[in-house]
């Protein structure tokens, strides 16, 4: 007949368990009156380490689901108030939402879909509509009630931020610019021999106006004896946040994106010619 088991075998793991395995086994047996050989006899044969550390996972996992419950939630309920908010269009909407990101009315209307010809003049008259001031008010209780801003937010933000791109902010055109030497025109013959003035070929970099700029990627604009210069937030210190939430949250939806956008820059630096080159601060100079 097998030897009946001991409660206080039970009762010591209880006990292990809620001091996170953190106190000594010979605190135990104090508390219990028990030897202290057999309290980690008890921990080796019943496995207390993974036993508890079950535990904790188990309880994370519920954390977790219960975290994105409540934001499902809250989402669902957003969703819906923004759906019924009365007197405008679901572009309309998607204005205000992109606006109480950027606070860039031609940009947020560009991104809403629409036209870039008439973006800039749309942005100012629905800006002065009630109707959009009181909605975008709305967003903005939302957002103080935290109902907006949650994670996926900021790892939006650290995703625009690491990967800004400066076409963002700049248009290159090229050019052909006359040829002078000694502050004279350098002349040849065209092919019928008639005299013409020689051209060069020049990449002509100019700043987008600021209303189609995502200010919120830039954090200095200055202007220097080399002429202005726009500075974005450290790409660096973005990707190293990413990639430390990422190593923690390896199933997240932004992960896909993540990496396909860090394999594109490495395979640009590879073409580059630099492998090892640095993931630096993204500095525009525009010169004089």
């Amino acid at each position: 007949m097998p030897k009946k088991r001991s409660p206080q075998r039970d009762e010591a793991f209880r006990i292990w368990k809620e001091h996170n395995g953190e106190i000594l086994l010979c605190d135990i047996a104090a508390q219990l009156g028990v030897p202290e050989s057999s309290v980690r006899a008890w921990k080796l044969k019943d496995n207390w380490t993974g036993s508890i550390g079950t535990f904790h996972k188990n309880a994370e996992r519920s954390e977790t689901q219960k975290e994105q419950a409540r934001r499902a939630k809250v989402n669902a309920r957003v969703a819906s108030e923004i759906s019924a908010a009365p007197g405008l269009n679901d572009q309309e909407k998607d204005f205000c939402l992109h606006y109480l990101k950027t606070y860039n009315g031609k940009l947020s209307a560009l991104h809403a879909g629409y036209s870039p010809n008439c973006a800039k003049q749309q942005a100012w008259t629905m800006l002065r509509r009630p109707a959009i001031q009181s909605f975008l008010q709305y967003l903005q209780q939302l957002r103080r009630a935290s109902l907006l801003v949650d994670q996926d937010a900021i790892v939006e933000r650290m995703m625009q931020i690491a990967f800004a791109d400066m076409t963002d902010f700049v248009d290159v055109t090229v050019e052909w610019e006359p040829l002078f030497y000694k502050g004279l025109p350098v002349m040849v013959k065209d092919v019928e021999g008639k005299p013409i003035m020689m051209t060069y070929e020049r990449n002509k970099m100019l700043f987008k106006p600021s209303s189609e700029m995502d200010g919120g990627l830039i954090c200095e604009i200055s202007q220097g004896k080399d002429g202005t210069k726009i500075k974005l937030e450290d790409r660096q210190k973005a990707l190293e946040w990413l990639a430390n939430y990422f190593m923690m949250n390896p199933m997240d939806r932004h992960r896909v994106a993540y990496d396909n956008k860090r394999i594109s820059i490495e395979e640009r630096k590879i073409s580059d010619g630099d492998p090892d080159g640095d993931d630096d601060q993204v500095v525009i100079h525009y010169g004089r």
